[in-house]
């Protein structure tokens, strides 16, 4: 009888392990759906604001589409009314399936332009990213969805500057919900738009210029530059001397920027608006440069007035000099 007794509550203590046990598996199962319910509707509720940010994206996209377009067509209309007024049709045509009416220079320009396909460089001083690629492409969070691209999206560092990949005029500057400010630079035939810019330091009917690379095959006179803005300046004074030109800027010069090496040399070089050029009348804050008529009339100079803020770029070569005379003692 004791033995029965025994093998009936061995039994019944097996029973309720296993009951014990389904019921700890029932309620984590339990969790589980509930855990995998709200990650659903977490990714559902994910999946409809990108949804709905990704339209708002595109509508942007398209407005910046048609602002572009209208810009285009005014410039076509105003270089249209611009030849029939100095009747000079008979030396200017179009090229431009816009209607576009170019003078020489600019076809020229254009020709320039469409030679360095594939060689133009990134329109940014700094590191960056390509995060969109021109043209239709995968959305890299929506698995059944795709983007159509009007552009390249480059993610960059906070302050980093932009540049014009070539040279040609500033036609137009405008903002756009989502996109800060726009500047459109034309090339000839050919327009570069850059988006999404806090600062401008160009206006309207500014010429850019950009000294492209040389090939480091040969003898190379003049100094290293690597096409960064190191600060701005101001011009001062112009003064014109035998046809030519000199400027003089100013700048904010510290002790700890002559540390660094932004700073002139009597003779030295330094770059102004991306173009070379030799030092003379170094001062601590200013300097001035020597303009002949062809820099003049080829580059963004024969803008430059008093008053006008212009980009600087020192030396390489004196920079790293000047770190280790500072930090190699």
């Amino acid at each position: 009888m004791n033995r029965q007794r025994t093998e009936l509550l061995r039994i019944r203590k097996e029973q309720g392990l296993v009951l014990a046990l389904r019921t700890a598996a029932s309620e984590q199962l339990i969790r589980q759906q509930r855990e995998q319910r709200t990650l659903v509707a977490g990714l559902r509720k994910k999946e409809r604001a990108l949804k709905q940010e990704l339209k708002k994206q595109q509508q942007q996209a398209d407005a910046l589409g048609r602002r572009i377009q209208q810009v285009i067509e005014e410039e076509a209309r105003k270089a249209a009314a611009a030849a029939a007024a100095k009747k000079k049709n008979a030396t200017q045509k179009s090229t431009a399936p816009s209607g576009y009416l170019m003078s020489k220079d600019e076809e020229q320009l254009s020709r320039n332009f469409a030679q360095n396909r594939g060689k133009l460089p990134t329109p940014l001083s700094g590191r960056y990213r390509i995060i969109a690629h021109f043209g239709t492409q995968q959305h890299p969070d929506l698995k059944y969805v795709k983007i159509n691209n009007q552009g390249i999206d480059l993610q960059t560092q906070p302050g980093t500057r932009a540049r014009s990949v070539f040279d040609g005029v500033v036609t137009s500057i405008f903002v756009m919900p989502g996109y800060n400010t726009s500047v459109i630079v034309r090339h000839g035939n050919y327009l570069t738009i850059y988006s999404n810019l806090s600062t401008i330091y160009v206006k309207t009917g500014d010429k850019v210029n950009l000294e492209r690379s040389m090939l480091m095959n040969g003898r190379l006179d003049g100094h290293i530059v690597q096409g960064h803005v190191d600060c701005t300046a101001r011009c001062t004074k112009v003064e014109e001397a035998d046809g030519s030109w000199y400027y003089t800027f100013v700048y904010d010069s510290t002790p700890d920027m002559v540390c660094e090496g932004y700073t002139t040399v009597e003779k030295g070089s330094i770059t102004v608006n991306g173009v070379s050029l030799t030092v003379c009348n170094s001062r601590p804050g200013s300097f001035q440069v020597a303009i002949i008529p062809y820099t003049h009339e080829h580059t963004n100079f024969h803008q430059i007035a008093e008053g006008s803020v212009v980009n600087l770029e020192f030396d390489i070569v004196g920079k790293y000099i000047s770190r280790i005379m500072t930090y190699g003692k």
